[in-house]
């Protein structure tokens, strides 16, 4: 283990915030002084230099020489997004993949503006602004995660603007002959309320799977002041923590006639459901289940909306 004097500064130098001196050190934890730019003493390559700031925190820290941009990433993905639902997560991973192909082997203390950019570009050739726009920022914050370990001092990623990328996928919106064959479709099913919920209330198919009966009033407050009319309080969702997409998301719809129709004749239907299921039905309060009580997932919706589709004729319906 070597040792080296450095003269000249200290914690009343001109440049308090550096303090220098001599110590014995683990040569691979701190950088070599004397090979940085405008080192001002005659450097020996035999011996370990050490600089550190005012609030010892070792320079070599904040980036290796073998931790790169896919190791940040990475390391991102499965430390930075604890409580995340693993979707989220595997989406952040979807978009990622592709620009680690392109720059993941690259130090991270070595990653410039100019590295990020032309790889931004790249895939702003083949895919939609959004796409790029959801990559950039997952890089921005996987640096900034390497950051706050002292894997790198600054992040490069916030000094780029995202580049404009391809046009998106044509809506698939439903024309109104389109719904109104949807709902026809639909009737005799049992997410025909479903159906009616989200194409005449605007309630989104996470909010639905959560929605309870006592979030749902079919009968309102005519006599009130002003009227409150039949309406669903959307105040929870599939989500992790059961929360909603935004707090704005958080709302009171208002119902027109044919939902609460569908969904008095829906309430029925489950009522029949119950009874014919006997012990076995786990009531928890929820507006749409399986045959059971129990809550519907994604692919129970998908699966059955396909088939209504089909039926409904609709175009790209398989």
């Amino acid at each position: 283990m070597s040792t080296r004097d450095l003269p000249g500064r200290g914690p009343h130098s001109p440049e308090p915030w550096l303090w220098t001196g001599t110590r014995e050190v683990e040569p691979e934890l701190y950088v070599d002084a004397s090979q940085s730019e405008g080192w001002p003493w005659d450097s020996d390559p035999s011996k370990c230099t050490w600089l550190i700031q005012l609030y010892a925190i070792p320079v070599a820290k904040w980036s290796t020489s073998r931790y790169a941009a896919g190791h940040g990433s990475q390391a991102w993905l499965a430390d930075g997004l604890a409580g995340r639902a693993p979707k989220t997560v595997s989406t952040q991973r979807e978009v990622l993949e592709p620009l680690i192909d392109i720059i993941g082997g690259v130090p991270l203390r070595e990653l410039s503006a100019a590295n990020v950019r032309t790889a931004l570009k790249d895939l702003a050739a083949t895919r939609a602004t959004r796409t790029v726009a959801m990559t950039h920022a997952g890089l921005a914050r996987a640096i900034r995660h390497a950051e706050a370990n002292d894997k790198v001092r600054r992040n490069v990623a916030t000094l780029v603007d995202t580049p404009a990328g391809q046009e998106g996928r044509p809506s698939k919106s439903l024309t109104f002959e389109q719904s109104a064959a949807l709902i026809r479709a639909a009737r005799s099913y049992g997410l025909y309320a479903y159906v009616v919920l989200s194409l005449l209330v605007g309630i989104r198919t996470e909010e639905a799977r959560a929605l309870r009966w006592d979030h749902v009033d079919l009968e309102g407050d005519p006599d009130a002041h002003p009227p409150v009319p039949p309406h669903v309080d959307v105040w929870r969702s599939v989500r992790v923590h059961g929360d909603t997409k935004t707090k704005k998301s958080r709302r009171s719809l208002g119902l027109p006639r044919m939902a609460v129709e569908a969904l008095v004749e829906h309430r029925r239907r489950q009522a029949v459901a119950r009874q014919r299921a006997g012990v076995l039905w786990q009531d928890n309060g929820l507006v749409f289940t399986t045959a059971l009580g129990t809550r519907l997932d994604a692919a129970d919706v998908r699966r059955s909306l396909r088939t209504i589709c089909r039926k409904a004729a609709l175009p790209g319906a398989r």
